[in-house]
């Protein structure tokens, strides 16, 4: 427990988003960031020997979508270097392939799995850099004029990637905070805007270098969220570089069923600069000592009080409104115990009721490694002094906590 003392001091640093020294911040009303217009593509003569050396084009699809989509590759010049997948069903999925605590829908599940699949293939059956990834409802956006040109715009997004040093780029993306506060823009190809931005989702259209589509694997492997989620989690990690463009390249078919033609502005997102949301953190951090001192000068009451903290927000008693479930990232021991211990710092500093941890598959430990290495927070201690007092420190009233959302 005392470990966990002295890691907290890590969090009185401030994190600071990687800032590389080619970007620049988008400027308001930026044609890229709000294209009114399609854009008309102009490039040298195709080269599809070239094209078929450098990258793969994997589409996955159902039956149902397969006559479409062959129509779509056709049309974009992409039908003879594509190579369509299979969209597993439900009922195909093998139980390896679920993680434990999975809580997604059987739909989800299987387009999450479809794309995990995908990955394996082209890691295990191609020699080539890149792969684009395609969902089978996929249609090209009507930013882009002429269709015939997207092998070439693509050659020409790959050729940059020198620049962006992407691993992971989001053709399609939506539901973004499209704002100049939350994104950068690296570089432009051809009128598409190559940006870094807090989490852009929507998985419909994709390129991957081969160290992309390695995280993508790894963090789908077995399948614990949505494809697209799981996309901005490698990039949050830094396993790999999550970039997006925009305009999008591609976009879902409106008919579609998908989560993204569901929400009907969803392909409208980032191009007309819409937010979609924004994070809910308060501004006035309670719980958070400025300085922590080494363990040995750390004095009784100290000790008692930070046990008294991290007892009350781990307890059934925790009733403040606000709650996180810790997702347990097993990259090495160290990082299991890295990826516990800095949501549990942002709980104290903010005041979050705290669920207990899941997703131990590699360090299960006799009891699990919450009740080994965190013991006591996880059991009532006895000797916290400050819990009776702790809802109203964190903003609510004894036993209530409903002014805290309001501070």
């Amino acid at each position: 427990m005392l470990s966990l003392l002295l890691l907290s001091l890590f969090a009185s640093r401030q994190s600071h988003a990687l800032q590389d020294s080619r970007s620049q911040s988008l400027e308001e009303g930026s044609s890229h960031a709000n294209m009114s217009h399609t854009i008309d593509l102009h490039f040298p003569v195709f080269n599809g020997e070239d094209f078929e050396n450098t990258m793969d084009v994997y589409v996955i699809a159902t039956k149902e979508q397969q006559p479409r989509v062959q129509e779509q590759l056709k049309e974009m010049g992409l039908l003879d270097y594509s190579e369509i997948v299979d969209h597993v069903s439900a009922d195909k999925i093998e139980a390896y392939e679920r993680h434990p605590d999975c809580k997604l829908s059987s739909t989800d599940l299987a387009r999450s799995v479809s794309h995990s699949r995908a990955y394996r293939n082209y890691l295990d059956t191609s020699p080539n850099k890149f792969a684009l990834f395609l969902e089978g409802d996929f249609v090209t956006s009507s930013n882009i004029k002429d269709k015939s040109k997207m092998p070439q715009l693509l050659m020409a997004m790959i050729k940059d990637q020198g620049n962006s040093k992407w691993d992971i780029l989001n053709l399609g993306r939506c539901s973004d905070c499209c704002s100049t506060d939350c994104q950068n823009a690296l570089s432009n190809v051809h009128g598409f805007t190559t940006v870094q931005s807090k989490s852009a989702s929507c998985g419909v259209g994709y390129l991957v270098t081969r160290r992309g589509a390695k995280a993508l694997r790894l963090g789908s492997y077995p399948v614990d969220t949505k494809a697209d989620a799981n996309m901005i989690r490698v990039g949050k990690w830094g396993t790999a570089e999550y970039l997006a463009v925009t305009p999008k390249v591609f976009e879902q078919e409106s008919s579609s069923k998908g989560e993204c033609a569901s929400e009907g502005s969803c392909n409208k997102h980032c191009d007309s600069g819409v937010h979609s949301f924004s994070v809910d953190v308060t501004s006035n951090p309670r719980f958070y000592p400025t300085k922590l001192p080494q363990g040995k000068e750390f004095t009784e009451d100290q000790r008692k009080s930070f046990f008294g903290h991290m007892d009350f927000l781990t307890s059934p008693q925790c009733n403040l409104g606000r709650k996180m479930k810790l997702q347990v990232v097993e990259w090495g021991f160290g990082a299991t115990i890295n990826s516990i211990i800095k949501p549990i710092m942002h709980a104290l500093r903010f005041g979050y009721c705290i669920e207990n941890p899941s997703g131990y598959v590699k360090y299960p430990c006799p009891n699990g490694v919450w009740n080994d290495v965190f013991l006591p927070t996880s059991a009532d201690n006895k000797e916290s002094s400050a819990a009776p007092d702790l809802h109203s420190f964190y903003g609510g009233e004894k036993g209530g906590g409903e002014k805290y959302n309001a501070t």
